[in-house]
């Protein structure tokens, strides 16, 4: 007997080529009508409709069937399905490989009636699995940049603890960085260069989406509408027009490459705990790092995720603002 799955509804949004894309859990099924027809036997109920894929193509060779499987019907090439069940079933399902399976659960199946109910299954992800005998993913982590602002002057040292090895930073990072800050800038105690701000990159063996009680947190954007979503997702984030300018001029060519890219943000504790933590002396007033991860795309997969939610962000005193980020070749499933 087929595993019986009880089914929660979510609506199911997909805005092609809009700034905000991306999937919930979908309506799998649609209970149409539900008429009394007086052409049945004593407790016979006649259930009919169709069995669509994700396109609206009807889905042929379906079962269509009650929980005990003592009645059941496969649907045709069309996608068409009729099977009789009795008043005393509640609940039936249907299954086809290579389909999530989609149940109705305690439906109040009258005697006489004819209920005509389409259903809408999805298909299962691809799930992959890491070779534990393969060499992980090398990942590079892209243009790490710090900026320190502090209206009085001070002297700060910083100190990254990357999860990988380092392969350039400017100024030159030896064991740490040691600068001044203060109203015009960051600037080298000892030669007084002026920088806009501290550059670091490196590579790293291996680094995986976040994922919350099992699901994705992100969006899918259509690539046309990037520079617009990174506008609105950096200003709820809290960085200023001259930081969002730096990040989107940079990645936008990275990641327009293709028609659809995955995005999430990996924010403060995140970044520390799984691309570098960073220590700096004094503590900043106010800290907000911002790690990107993207996946690119030529068509939208089947992928269920939810957008982030991103808290406010002030600005008070000495203040610390990094970004960076890194391209995800794959996107797991487990």
């Amino acid at each position: 007997m087929k595993t019986f799955l009880t089914i929660l509804l979510f609506a199911s949004t997909l805005a092609t080529k809009a700034v905000d894309i991306y999937r919930s859990e979908p309506v799998t099924y649609t209970i149409k009508s539900d008429k009394y027809t007086n052409d049945l036997l004593s407790g016979q109920v006649l259930v009919k409709g169709h069995v669509f894929d994700a396109t609206g193509n009807g889905l042929a060779g379906v079962m269509v069937s009650t929980i005990d499987e003592r009645m059941s019907a496969l649907t045709d090439l069309s996608g068409a399905y009729e099977m009789i069940i009795h008043d005393s079933d509640t609940s039936i399902f249907i299954f086809k490989d290579g389909y999530k399976e989609v149940a109705i659960a305690r439906y109040d199946f009258m005697p006489g009636h004819t209920v005509e109910i389409d259903f809408m299954p999805q298909l299962i992800p691809e799930i992959i699995v890491p070779d534990p005998e393969l060499e992980p993913e090398l990942i590079y982590t892209y243009k790490p940049v710090i900026y320190l602002y502090s209206d009085v002057a001070i002297n700060v040292s910083l100190d990254l603890d990357y999860l990988g090895d380092l392969t350039f930073t400017y100024p030159v990072y030896n064991e740490g960085w040691n600068v001044n800050v203060d109203s015009n800038g960051i600037s080298d105690p000892l030669t007084e260069r002026a920088y806009p701000y501290l550059f670091w990159e490196g590579d790293m063996d291996d680094l995986e989406y976040e994922k919350k009680d099992g699901s994705l947190e992100g969006q899918m954007i259509a690539c046309d509408t990037l520079v617009e979503f990174l506008e609105n997702q950096l200003t709820a984030i809290g960085l200023n027009r001259q930081e969002q300018t730096d990040f989107i001029t940079f990645w936008v060519p990275k990641m327009a490459n293709s028609e659809y890219v995955f995005v999430q943000f990996l924010l403060d504790d995140l970044y520390a705990n799984k691309v570098a933590e960073l220590t700096v002396n004094p503590k900043p007033e106010s800290l907000k790092r911002v790690y990107l991860l993207f996946t690119e795309f030529d068509e939208i997969p089947d992928l269920w995720f939810t957008p982030q939610v991103f808290e406010s962000f002030q600005r008070n005193g000495f203040t610390l603002i990094e970004w960076g980020g890194s391209e995800i070749s794959t996107i797991t499933t487990l």
